[in-house]
């Protein structure tokens, strides 16, 4: 979804236009898009759901429920149709690597699967950086400094004017805490 905030009578005129076309799957993913860029992720969910159960097919649409439950911080629940979305799309680095980022903030944690799923998406694309910032972060928040510094030397290689190396130089130079 994009990132440009909507004014609130732009919003209620999707939300209207959506309420008087429970059938227009396209009507439901607007309201929701424009509920997900003034950040209210529950209200895009409902809206997405309705568009799913219209195009429960539609690659757009499981993704933006990723998308939202993820910003939502439904961790699980994003899981679950990031999942959907790879059985359509196995290839997509981008949503492997959200899937993988699901794990990372759950609650308990599962960087072992989030490290899986980061390094599925290397296997399509080895210099995806956002994968490897993502998988930088796992290895450190796992305690595996030697290959949290490692997979950031490969980053820098790959893009050594990253804004994200500063920061995560520290964090891999800092100890981790449990």
């Amino acid at each position: 979804m994009t990132g440009q905030r909507a004014p609130q009578a732009e919003v209620q005129a999707a939300v209207s236009k959506a309420e008087k076309s429970p059938n227009d799957a396209d009507a439901q993913l607007k309201a929701a898009e424009l509920y997900y860029q003034i950040n209210r992720f529950d209200e895009a969910i409902t809206y997405l759901k309705k568009a799913y159960e219209l195009k429960p097919d539609d690659l757009e649409v499981l993704v933006h429920l990723g998308n939202a439950n993820f910003d939502g911080e439904h961790y699980e629940e994003a899981e679950k149709w990031y999942v959907a979305a790879l059985a359509k799309k196995p290839d997509d680095v981008n949503v492997r690597t959200d899937l993988g980022l699901t794990f990372v903030f759950r609650s308990p944690p599962n960087f072992d699967r989030a490290i899986q799923e980061f390094n599925r998406s290397l296997e399509k694309d080895p210099n995806h950086i956002q994968t490897l910032q993502n998988l930088t972060v796992a290895y450190n928040k796992k305690g595996d400094t030697a290959k949290a510094r490692a997979t950031l030397a490969r980053l820098e290689s790959v893009d050594p004017g990253n804004s994200a190396i500063k920061q995560l130089r520290s964090e891999v130079d800092s100890p981790v805490t449990k």
